[in-house]
């Protein structure tokens, strides 16, 4: 049959008569230019893979795949190595239709995803439970679809990517925080617990108006621009950074204030969340699209030298590596006791909070990070969870639900 003739047919599916994606496209052209075409994917080794049926016409699947763009005047197969052909059972048009049989079935709550696997030249179902498996083979069934022309994969439910500089209706730890005149500067949430019953975040003192003493500036999430963006204000602070020798228990042993106000964003949500982003260690920063979240499920208690810690911060997301000193006393910013790692962090980073790994999404929470000498980002100093509290009084669920600390 003529291609013309193909395109104008009534009894043809819409994707056919109307192109509007590229599985619509090479279901059309399987049975229009391309007769028994079923697909092309990159090779491990840089070639194309052609895929084409036993009655499939090659010189002319050859040519419509040499027609394809990579983008705007460039043709595909400039860009990589060769091209070979692979023959398969089913072309792209049939795929296509059994695709397009699954529709109602993705209306249920257990089927999450749905995909014409072309290197493999079927279909792949993403599941959520056995519900699911067992609902796509009573429907595979029911379409005569054979069982190599599909296979069943389990999956978790999708859901949309944000960054750690995003809004988040939870306030958990890791994600960004504005201050200031304008509430133009930046910071990141350490944590959140409780302080007498009462709700608070955890940061540094010096993410507010004044790093002096308790000025009651207010935090907003992620920026300024709209009134329900505002988050807390500070409640506690330790006052003036003083440490003389002789008079060590006026010292301020950590950077670092309480924000409170209850907000819709603080009801209901829980305690003992970090935000989750891909990892790199002393080598650079980290990623910063949130992709799930570690659970406190610990307070750290002893902190050695060459301990691994983590954290997460808005600026260089995920990062790791190790404490390299103990209790240091900086004078430039009259705090005692703060501890250094090579953990990479750069500016905006303060009050991010560092963790240490114990499996899984299982970590054991140290404190919040809150400096460092600029240009030296693997050099990065931290104040641990027993000094914050000496400052500023004692912090209850600081764990996640179910987990006591």
């Amino acid at each position: 049959m003529p291609a013309s003739r193909l395109v104008e047919s009534a009894t043809e599916p819409y994707w056919f008569r109307s192109p509007r994606s590229s599985d619509d496209e090479w279901a059309r052209a399987s049975r229009a230019e391309a007769p028994g075409f079923a697909g092309v994917y990159v090779r491990a080794d840089s070639t194309l893979a052609v895929l084409l049926t036993e009655r499939g016409d090659e010189p002319a699947v050859r040519r419509y795949v040499a027609s394809m763009r990579l983008a705007t005047n460039t043709p595909l197969l400039s860009a990589y190595a060769g091209i070979t052909s692979q023959q398969v059972e089913h072309d792209f048009y049939q795929l296509r239709e059994w695709f397009d049989s699954f529709g109602a079935l993705m209306e249920r709550d257990d089927i999450e995803m749905l995909d014409i696997d072309e290197a493999r030249n079927r279909l792949l179902v993403g599941t959520l439970s056995e519900a699911g498996d067992e609902a796509v083979k009573d429907h595979a069934r029911a379409i005569g679809l054979p069982e190599s022309a599909y296979a069943i994969t389990r999956v978790q439910r999708s859901a949309p990517r944000i960054t750690v500089q995003d809004f988040h209706q939870w306030l958990v730890g890791g994600i960004e925080v504005r201050y200031g005149p304008l509430w133009n500067q930046v910071c990141t949430l350490g944590f959140r617990a409780l302080r007498m019953g009462v709700p608070v975040m955890v940061t540094n003192s010096h993410c507010s108006l004044d790093n002096r003493k308790l000025d009651f500036g207010t935090l907003t999430q992620p920026t300024w621009l709209l009134p329900a963006n505002e988050v807390g204000y500070e409640s506690h602070d330790r006052g003036d950074y003083r440490c003389v020798s002789s008079l060590w228990p006026t010292c301020r042993w950590s950077d670092a204030s309480y924000f409170t106000r209850n907000t819709m964003r603080l009801s209901g949500a829980p305690y003992g969340f970090i935000a989750k982003t891909d990892y790199n260690g002393y080598f650079g920063p980290g990623g910063l699209t949130v992709d799930g979240y570690r659970t406190v499920t610990q307070r750290l208690s002893t902190i050695l030298v060459g301990t691994w810690l983590d954290k997460t911060g808005r600026t260089s997301g995920g990062t790791t590596g190790q404490i390299t000193q103990t209790c240091a006393w900086f004078s430039s910013q009259k705090l005692f006791c703060s501890d250094v790692s090579n953990v990479w962090s750069e500016g905006g980073d303060s009050g991010s909070p560092m963790f240490h790994w114990l499996g899984d999404d299982s970590v054991a929470l140290y404190g919040v990070l809150w400096g460092g000498p600029p240009g030296q980002w693997t050099v990065t100093h931290s104040n641990r969870l027993s000094n914050i509290e000496q400052d500023l009084g004692s912090l209850t669920n600081v764990c996640a639900p179910g987990f006591s600390c």
